[in-house]
């Protein structure tokens, strides 16, 4: 038996032999200096630093057994905070600097080695943590690889190849205090000239013997790491980098290099000098011009060898600190903390560095490709072996009531490494309550809220509560608790109250459960505390989640819309965040500390139970009908964004259960998480739905708009692009357009491939141009590389096919601060129909209910005219197109929490009139209001230790107050809602005493912990804002009269308040932990400003109005010359360029402020009065225009009158539109400022005049007056003549004279003389155009106005030529500096494009001429500017779209209707319908034959869709006898002549009293410019001319002639027509009519492919039949709509949507089988067809087929049930589809009839 001591001796030498240390000698005692800094600072502004110093000694002595022993001894640190010139790298004297004694156990310490390489620290049991970690981080100085030991495999490797060669570059995963890190090793001998240059380096250079000097220089990729010991929250969006490694966008770099200096060899050698020098520098603000850093310093130079003299002793209590990375503190206890073994741990503690590093660089290649793999989103259990690994160094995830033990954090870990709960002398239940209570208190003035600096104060009160428990939280909101409205205890409960809901702890979620439940928050309240709560959350663990889906299913909760809305939707998001988004989540959440929130587990409850669960309660509520609850849980599914919700979706797509199209609708709209999630999944389906020609339009449009999301690939974007040029569906091909062209355009790296993808389809897009009602999908991305900012727009606009303007839209802005992205909001807003919407509100109105009635009583009178409405729609028996009942959905968010969600239908907008009358009677008795709520709009943190191995922390916090207080007063004559119904009223008044306060901030901060002596080294950057308005006043609406008057009193409640601050702090700061004082208190922080700071301090509005306003400006800027600025304008647009002016991201000291005086205000009180009015005069008066004395005194209502009789004067048929606007300051010197106007304009006559007159009056200076006075003659042009435009000169012209000046002197004047015409360039170029001659055919033809003529007779009359003459008198010199400054500008703005030349001047100082002359194509404009001494020309001017539409005039077409036919993308600035001599053109642009007869024909009737509210189905007959506003336009072949035709026009509506107004035109036969009209009203003739109309109902209707002859007749908001005989336009001015009418002029629904819809409401491709079918008169008419009510293959009718398969099981996430094993299935069921008689009938259940692949073995017979359409393209579209091998769904559709069919008995080879 072997004896103890020899086997002893054998193992010593077996040991000795196989851990050889390269670096330490046995029986040495090796006596290293140690030396260390650590400093804050924003050292790119001012070499301010704030920190630490720290010095020991630490001796070495080799162990046999091939570890170290090691004591540090004497510690000693300093703190600094001073002005270092040369920055960190400042050396300061010994004898300036004053070391107190670090606390320090002075206990041994054990380095276990292999190779060199340290891969564990034994230390004492009772060592404090965060000693140990310091000890780390001094030891981590001696860990080298010299060897290259377990090297990692690279191209870089160059290895020692012998003993005597000391160099070698390889990389190796590391352990340090930082973490386990890729380090890339760079060894070399060190030239001797450097040691002669640096002799410190080397202190005994005899011990290299026969070896050198060898640098060895470390450095990290933080990148690439197996432990990183991380403390990370709010990087959620950071989509390209993780947190805490090398780079984190622009804003973050994390630097650590390391140089040791080796004498002897790689395989002997003495260390004689080792540093490391870690920099982390950031952008505090993260888009920072200049950026701050924390640096760290750690030194230990070789001091003494010497023979060990007294041997270390052991280490008492040893334990193992598990390896050499920084380890977490325990937030209960300073002790030492062990790490628990890896799972992956072999037997020995050395086999951990033994192992194969292979297999961690694939776990760690397949975890990043998941990482990078956009569909890998969800794919949380595919790392068990990664977290298994981390499990053994992270903290325990915390329970629910715990406060959770956050690592790194001050707070948590900042007394000793314990949480500051245990200082015996902080007692944080106090400091919450005392805190709370200070900022109540404060709150109630707003120049507190400045000064104490409330809302850091908020920021550590929320920081505060995370630590408390359960327990603690309970008993301070016990104490806090105010049932007050309130007051600065109700204040301070609800600041309370809303720092537990930003503390995001699972203790703050139940509480404010518990809070719910006692009624102590609820309804609005709670629903905002909730969204609050959710989106601040840090530790979403499964408790948390499961422990908030219980609370979505209370009851009580459930009976609270709000806050079941805002639980649920603020859920389902968070659901999506923690367990379906991995990469949100790991950049999200702290999960380096606690490891990975969604578990197997947590995973398993979403997929089997939440899902599952919103499924269910979204097919309960579709049974139910319930619509709120409907739109509530699509969100919430799509807000999930997990592929399971399309098991839910599923069934409603596909039409296997019924839900209306709207709610389909929205559940392709709430695919837009998914698309974030699993894009290619989304894609999948999102394009299946669009490429389906038979869905509903709306579906396919946002599944255009969300397939933009998902980065398609090019083959996809060019195949929808092709698309574009056959498919039927406008609004379709609209969305393609749109996004491909916005695609391409965009410039955010973030975007290229997408852009690359779009520029490749662009060229195959159809060229035709779309309007806004069409919708579109506008993107696009700002960037803005000087403020590090991007910002991308996102709006998605869901065009409608009853109005110009969009059903709905969805609107989302995202910033990118230095890469990290915020959503800063999204809106979205959609109706299922616009105009059932207004139809549904105007019914709850008494005047609408008056005039259904009112027309109800004269329905039968109506009915007895034979061409009213509602006889035609009798005698055409039409039948009636029913929409969906409405429903609508407001959504939005603003920075990632729910801020509104609210739903409605039909049934929800008749409890409109009620909610209105209680509102009424709360304002009648007078409503308090008192709202106050905090918020944290940005919060990021991100921890990690430093070299030294103390805890670095950057925190960013955007905190923000909202504070409304007051009361309100007011009621309404007669009462707005009463008896059920909503009134207009006559009056209303209003008295307001309340104020408006929003303060917000931004707190940056770089810092490091010194738990030792718990403090903190800061440096910062915080901006701060406030905004304060007071209105104290009384408010009076007369809408009778037209009058608007506000008396507002000038003071202040709290004395001082600024109504506007803006400031900026940079600074450093030395804070004690336990200190929860605003940093900015502190006597410790130092401010850094600049030394050239400007100050500017000034009271204005004292003496010129009686309003005092105090202006200060602390700030530096640089001057801005015109130059600059034209420059700045040039490269961005108006709102990034004012946005670049302000705030250019330098940190800089800076502040503004506004005060507002009153004590120093002679103004007590100051009026406002509004006021406007209408008036039509059909005769011209001949009033005297009165002076502007008379002006100023007459009182408002005089005013206007007087103002009309002026304006009208002169005028026939005169609109005349007056404003009147004044402002009193009463007391001091009562000035007054006057402001009145007004505009008349007439139709017919070409006279016009505006009139505008400003005046200052005032007791103590000379009163100040402006007067415009502008006339115009502009006559009308032709209409349907091109030739009568080529030959007739358009024209407009106008003189505009201007006064202004003192009153008791001379005023300045100035004339201004417009003349605008038309070029004979202009004419050239036109007459050369190809649109001109294919109008030449036309009207060879007979057809003077279908599509080409209709827009050359429209571009004709555009005026290209502009003429401006200006001539002044008397004007002061400040004027012409004005002036002379504004022309100066131009040259600078177009050098070097002008010309000026000196001998061309008009010669007359008194007179300017400018001339403007566009090219012929006017896409470009010359201007020559000529002043007296020379003349200036500016050539080719570019003019986009938009300024040709404002600055080519038309004389017909005023600039509104221009600028609306451009949005419209509409050539004759609006809708027109044409029925000329032989064709017709439709509103849609479609041409076809009208071989009319002598038989009335609709051209044109207003029949809007209606829902049913009802069971039985209204007939158009009956919707029109309630219907108060009723148009028809009927047309014939004149009797007397084929080449004529008469029109004739019923109207009955509010406006006639609801009788049925007759118009009928038919040919004069006169000749030349004579009336080509006779005009019949009622059957009688009228008179009219071209300058004087005959007006119909004060001017409702009117009939006039324009210049060349032709008649026009107007309806006032609704269309007009111009005829001339042979033809007629009818021209519709707004968007009523849109899918509203029947007859000749189509559906106007911008679908071709629907014009020819007869009175049956089915679709004929027979132009003659169609026609026919509208005869209103006649035996035929009658007979063609018998026919198509027989259903011939004729006339088909519109069946929408075609349902299809959309969601494969592969698209749920549900496996398919594996059939590579296994035989195809030789039979399959598929969908048939049969063809009978002209139509198709498919079958409505799918019936076996063989496959392609097999062949049919007999057949037999069956009845099987068919639906059967008529040939259609749509019908064929399904037919080819099921021959290609497809099976749409035709179940849900109705069973026309059973067809027997042949069914294959079997199928087989």
């Amino acid at each position: 038996m072997w004896s103890p001591i020899v086997l002893c001796l054998l193992v010593g030498f077996a040991v000795g032999s196989r851990n050889p240390q390269p670096a330490w000698k046995e029986n040495s005692e090796y006596i290293y200096s140690i030396r260390g800094r650590t400093l804050a600072s924003l050292h790119e502004v001012a070499n301010q630093y704030s920190g630490i110093m720290y010095k020991a000694e630490m001796k070495i002595q080799p162990k046999s057994d091939g570890s170290l022993q090691g004591l540090i001894s004497n510690p000693e640190f300093t703190s600094i905070h001073t002005h270092l010139p040369f920055g960190w790298k400042t050396e300061i004297p010994e004898s300036e600097i004053d070391y107190k004694p670090l606390e320090w156990s002075n206990s041994p310490f054990q380095i276990e080695m292999k190779e060199g390489v340290i891969y564990d620290v034994i230390v004492n049991k009772d060592v404090p943590n965060w000693e140990a970690n310091m000890i780390k981080s001094i030891v981590s100085q001696f860990q080298l690889n010299t060897n290259g030991e377990n090297h990692m495999q690279s191209k870089l490797t160059a290895l020692p190849e012998d003993d005597d060669q000391n160099s070698a570059v390889f990389k190796v995963m590391e352990e340090t205090v930082t973490g386990k890190i890729e380090t890339t090793y760079d060894i070399h001998p060190l030239p001797e000239y450097i040691l002669q240059s640096e002799p410190w380096l080397v202190r005994y250079p005899d011990l290299k013997g026969n070896g050198e000097v060898i640098e060895v220089v470390k450095h990290k990729n933080y990148t690439n790491n197996e432990e990183l010991p991380l403390y990370h929250y709010g990087f959620g969006e950071m989509n390209e980098w993780k947190p805490a490694t090398n780079q984190m966008g622009s804003f973050f770099i994390r630097d650590s290099m390391s140089r040791a200096i080796l004498t002897g060899t790689l395989k002997r050698y003495t260390i004689q000098n080792s540093f490391t020098v870690n920099e982390i520098i950031m952008s505090p603000s993260l888009n920072d011009k200049q950026k701050g850093s924390v640096v760290s310093v750690v030194n230990a130079t070789l001091q003494q060898i010497q023979s060990k003299t007294q041997r270390l002793r052991e280490v008492p209590n040893p334990i193992p600190l598990g390896n050499l990375v920084y380890t977490y503190d325990n937030s209960k206890s300073d002790s030492v903390r062990q790490k628990k073994p890896s799972q992956n741990d072999e037997s020995s503690e050395e086999s951990r560095y033994q192992r194969s590093a292979t297999m961690n660089r694939i776990r760690r290649a397949i975890r990043d490709h998941h990482d990078n793999n956009d569909d890998r989103h969800d794919s949380h259990g595919s790392s068990s072996e990664e977290q298994k690994d981390k499990e053994y160094y992270q903290q325990g995830q915390p329970k629910l009531e715990e406060a959770p033990r956050s690592p790194l954090l001050p707070y948590t870990t900042g007394y000793k490494g314990m949480s500051i709960k245990y200082d015996p002398n902080v007692d944080i239940k106090k400091t919450v309550h005392e805190t709370a209570t200070q900022i109540g208190n404060e709150l109630q003035d707003p120049e507190e809220i400045l000064k104490q600096n409330t809302l850091n104060k908020f920021t550590i009160l929320t920081t505060l509560i995370r630590s408390m428990d359960l327990k603690e939280l309970k008993e301070v909101a016990a104490d806090l608790y105010s049932s007050n409205e309130n007051g600065p205890r109700r204040d301070t409960w609800t600041t309370f109250r809303d720092a537990v809901a930003e503390s995001g702890t699972g203790p703050a979620l139940v509480i404010i459960q518990e809070w719910t439940e006692s009624g102590k928050i609820k309804e609005e309240e709670a629903a905002t505390i909730v969204a609050t709560m959710t989106s601040s959350v840090r530790q979403p663990t499964r408790d948390y989640l499961k422990s908030f889906f219980d609370f979505i299913r209370d009851p009580k909760v459930q009976s609270q819309d709000q806050l079941h809305d805002s639980a649920l939707l603020s859920f389902s998001n968070l659901v999506r965040q923690v367990c379906v988004n991995k990469r949100q989540a790991n950049r999200q959440f702290p999960v380096n500390s606690f490891g990975t929130f969604c578990t197997s587990e947590a995973k398993r409850d979403v997929e089997e139970s939440m899902i599952p669960y919103f499924t269910e309660k979204l097919d309960e509520s579709i049974l139910k009908g319930d619509t709120h609850k409907i739109h509530t849980y699509i969100r919430a599914l799509g807000n999930i964004g997990h592929q399971h919700i399309l098991v839910a979706f599923e069934p409603y797509l596909e039409g296997k259960k019924q839900a209306s199209q709207f709610q389909r609708l929205l559940m392709v709209m709430a695919m837009d998480r998914l698309v974030e999630t699993k894009p290619k999944v989304a894609r999948s389906v999102l394009y299946k739905i669009y490429q389906n020609a038979g869905e509903s339009e709306e579906l396919r449009v946002a599944a255009v708009h969300q397939i933009m999301r998902t980065n398609p690939p090019t083959d996809m974007l060019q195949r929808m692009a092709s698309y574009t040029n056959i498919d039927s569906q406008e609004h379709v091909n609209a969305a393609v357009k749109s996004s491909i062209e916005r695609a391409s355009e965009l410039n955010s790296e973030e975007y290229q491939w997408l852009r690359l993808s779009a520029t490749a389809a662009r060229p195959l897009l159809t060229k035709k141009s779309f309007g806004k009602q069409h919708g579109m999908n506008y993107l696009r991305s700002h960037v803005m590389d000087e403020l590090k900012l991007k910002y991308t727009i996102e709006a998605h606009y869901m065009g409608s096919e009853e109005e110009f303007y969009p059903k709905g839209f969805k609107y989302s802005v995202t910033d990118d601060l230095g890469g990290v992205k915020r959503q800063l909001a999204t809106l979205q807003a959609i109706v299922s129909s616009i105009d059932e919407l207004e139809h549904v509100a105007k019914y709850q109105t008494s005047e609408h209910q008056e005039q259904m009635q009112n027309q109800q009583q004269n329905a039968e009178q109506q009915k007895q005219y034979p061409w009213s409405s509602l006889n035609i729609a009798r005698l055409l028996n039409m039948k009636s197109d029913e929409r969906e009942q409405l429903e609508g959905s407001l959504y939005s968010e603003f920075n990632g929490a729910l801020q509104w969600f609210w739903t409605f239908d039909n049934k929800s907008m008749e409890q409109l009139p009620e909610e209105i009358r209680k509102r009424e009677e709360e304002l009648k008795n007078g409503k308090d209001y008192h709202y106050t709520k905090f918020s944290n709009s940005r919060e990021i943190a991100l921890s990690f230790p430093t070299e030294s191995g103390l805890p670095f922390l950057f925190t960013s916090d955007s905190p923000t107050m909202v504070k409304v207080e007051g009361r309100v007063t007011g009621e309404s004559s007669p009462q707005i809602s009463s008896g059920g119904k909503l009134h207009r009223p006559d009056t209303m008044t209003l008295k307001a005493e309340i104020s408006l306060t929003v303060n917000a901030k931004t707190e940056s901060r770089l810092s490091f912990m010194t738990p030792f002596d718990e403090h903190r080294y800061i440096s910062g950057f915080d901006k701060n804002i406030q905004v304060h308005i007071p209105v104290y006043g009384n408010f009076k609406v007369d809408l009778k009269n037209g009058q608007i008057e506000a008396e507002i009193e000038n003071k202040e409640k709290h004395q001082g308040a600024r109504l506007f601050h803006y400031s900026t702090w940079p600074y450093t700061s030395k804070i004690d932990i336990n200190n929860f004082k605003p940093i900015s208190s502190e006597s410790n922080t130092h401010y850094v400003q600049q030394k050239n700071l400007r100050s500017y301090n000034r009271i204005f509005g004292q003496k010129d109005l009686g309003v005092a306003w105090k202006f200060e400006i602390e700030h530096e800027r640089q001057s801005m010359s015109m130059a600059s600025l034209s420059h700045l304008m040039k490269d961005h647009d108006i709102v990034t360029g004012l946005a670049k002016l302000w705030d250019d991201a330098s940190i800089q000291y800076g502040q503004i402020s506004i005060q507002l005086l009153p004590e120093e205000s002679s103004v007590r009180k100051y009026t406002i009065r509004l006021g406007y009015d209408y008036k039509y005069m059909p005769q011209g008066s001949k009033t005297q225009a009165p002076s502007r004395r008379q002006l100023s005194s007459l009182d408002p209502l005089a005013r206007k009158e007087s103002l009309i009789d002026t304006l009208g004067a002169g005028i026939n048929n005169a609109k005349v539109f007056v404003w009147d606007s004044s402002i009193e300051f009463q007391g001091g010197s009562n000035t007054k400022l006057l402001f009145t106007g007004g505009v008349g304009k007439s139709d017919v006559d070409p006279k016009s005049r505006v009139v505008a007159y400003y005046k200052k009056s005032s007791n103590s200076q000379d009163d100040y007056e402006v007067t415009v006075q502008a006339k115009s003659e502009i006559p009308n042009t032709n209409g349907l003549d091109l030739a009568e435009s080529f030959t007739t000169e358009p024209k407009a012209d106008t003189t505009v004279e201007v006064e202004f000046g003192q009153s008791s002197e001379t005023p300045s004047k100035a004339q201004f003389k417009f003349q605008c015409r038309r070029s004979e360039e202009r004419k050239q170029y036109l007459e050369e155009q190809d649109m001109y001659r294919e109008c030449q055919r036309e009207m060879r033809e007979g057809n003077y106005q279908l599509p080409a003529c209709a827009n050359m007779t429209m571009d004709a009359n555009l005026l290209d030529s502009v003429d401006i003459e200006v001539t002044h008198k008397n004007i002061k010199e400040e004027m012409r500096d004005v002036i002379d400054l504004l022309y100066k500008a131009i040259q600078l703005n177009y050098y070097p494009s002008l010309e000026v030349e000196e001998d061309k001047g008009t010669g007359d100082d008194s007179n300017v001429k400018v001339l403007a002359r566009f090219d012929p194509d006017l896409r470009s404009v010359n201007v020559s500017v000529q002043a007296k001494d020379n003349l200036l020309t500016i050539k080719n001017i570019q003019v986009n779209e938009w300024a040709q539409k404002v600055f080519v005039v038309h004389p017909v077409f005023h600039l509104q209707s221009r600028l609306k036919g451009s949005l419209l993308s509409l050539d004759t600035y609006r809708p027109i319908c044409v029925v000329d001599q032989t064709h017709a053109s439709t509103f849609n642009n479609m041409t076809y034959p009208v071989p009319l007869d002598n038989h009335w024909t609709l051209m044109m009737q207003y029949v809007p869709k209606d829902a049913r509210h009802s069971e039985q189905q209204v007939s158009v007959e009956e919707q029109l006898r309630r219907q108060p506003e009723n148009y028809a336009v009927l047309t014939r072949q004149n009797p007397s002549s084929s080449q004529q035709k008469d029109i004739k026009i019923t109207v009955s509506s509010p406006e006639t009293d609801f009788k049925v107004i007759d118009i009928t035109m038919t040919p004069s036969g006169s000749k030349g410019k004579s009336q080509k009209a006779k005009v019949t009203v009622n059957n009688n003739n009228v008179q009219f001319s071209d300058e004087k109309a005959y007006d119909v109902k004060d001017g409702y209707i009117q009939i006039y002639s324009l210049p060349n002859g032709e008649v026009k007749v107007e309806v006032r908001k609704a269309f007009y027509i111009i005829y001339d005989g042979q033809r007629a336009k009818l021209t519709v001015v707004n968007g009523k009519f849109r899918d509203s009418i029947r007859g000749l002029c189509g559906t106007f629904t911008d679908e071709k492919y629907d014009d020819l819809l007869t009175p049956e409401n089915c679709i004929t491709g027979n132009y003659e039949k169609f026609i026919k079918s509208f005869e209103v008169e006649g035996s035929e008419g009658a007979q063609q709509r018998r026919e198509f009510a027989r259903r011939t293959p004729e006339c088909v009718y519109r069946e929408s949507p075609l349902y299809a398969n959309v969601i494969s099981e592969q698209d749920k996430g549900k496996k398919s089988l594996d059939d590579s094993n296994r035989n195809p299935p030789a039979t399959k069921f598929q969908t048939r067809y049969v063809e009978l008689n002209g139509e198709i009938c498919f079958t409505t259940r799918p019936v076996p087929v063989c496959t392609r692949m097999e062949q049919q073995r007999g057949s037999i017979t069956k009845n099987v049930p068919v639906h059967c359409m008529q040939k259609s393209n749509v019908s064929k579209l399904w037919k080819a589809q099921i021959d290609r091998g497809a099976s749409p769904d035709f179940s849900h559709k109705k069973q026309s009839r059973s067809v027997e069919m042949e069914l294959p008995k079997s199928c087989s080879r």
